[in-house]
C-alpha cells in the first residue's frame, strides 16, 4: 500500500513522486537565471555572438542607427534642404547615412551567394531613400507613406538576413 505525498510546494527539495530518491528536483541556478527575469539562461544562445558571427547585420544595424541620428538631427518639420557641400549637422548625418547604406549594398554584395533577396531589396532601398529625402525637403511636416514604407524595406532587409541563417 503507497501513501500518497504531500503536494510540492515552491521551496520543497524532495523528489517527485515516481523519481529515484537521490535525485533531487532541478531547479534553475541563481547564477545564470536573473532572479529579474526568471528567463533561464541557454547554453550557446547569445544575441551578441550572433551578431558578431552574422557580418551582414553590421553595416545595416549601423545604417538604422544613421538613420535615427538624421532624423532627430533635423528636427521635426524641418527639411534636410539640398546640398553640395554640407552646412548643417542634419546634413552630415545625411551623408553618413547614406555612406552606411552603400555599405549595406557593399557587404550584401560581398555576400550575395548567401544574401541575395536582402541584395536586391536593399538596392531598391536606395531608391526609396532618395525618394524619401526629396519627400522630406518638398513636405518636411507631413512627408507622407515613404517613411512607413522606408521602414518597412530595413525591416524586410532584416528579415531576409535573419531568415537566412535558421
Amino acid at each position: 500500500m503507497t501513501r500518497a505525498s504531500a503536494p510540492l510546494t515552491r521551496n520543497d527539495r524532495r523528489a517527485e513522486p515516481g523519481t529515484p530518491s537521490a535525485q533531487q528536483p532541478s531547479r534553475p541556478d541563481t547564477a545564470v537565471t536573473p532572479k529579474s527575469t526568471g528567463v533561464p539562461y541557454i547554453h550557446g544562445v547569445n544575441l551578441w555572438s550572433y551578431l558578431d558571427s552574422t557580418y551582414a547585420l553590421h553595416a545595416l544595424l549601423l545604417t538604422v542607427f544613421l538613420g535615427g541620428m538624421t532624423t532627430g538631427q533635423r528636427g521635426f518639420g524641418k527639411p534636410i534642404e539640398a546640398f553640395y557641400w554640407p552646412r548643417r549637422w542634419s546634413q552630415l548625418t545625411m551623408i553618413a547615412h547614406l555612406f552606411a547604406a552603400l555599405a549595406v549594398v557593399g557587404t550584401l554584395g560581398s555576400l550575395m551567394p548567401q544574401y541575395p533577396a536582402a541584395f536586391y531589396i536593399a538596392v531598391g532601398q536606395m531608391a526609396v531613400g532618395f525618394l524619401l529625402f526629396h519627400a522630406v525637403n518638398l513636405k518636411p511636416k507631413n512627408p507622407g507613406i515613404l517613411v512607413a514604407f522606408h521602414q518597412a524595406v530595413v525591416l524586410s532587409i532584416t528579415i531576409s538576413i535573419v531568415a537566412v541563417g535558421h
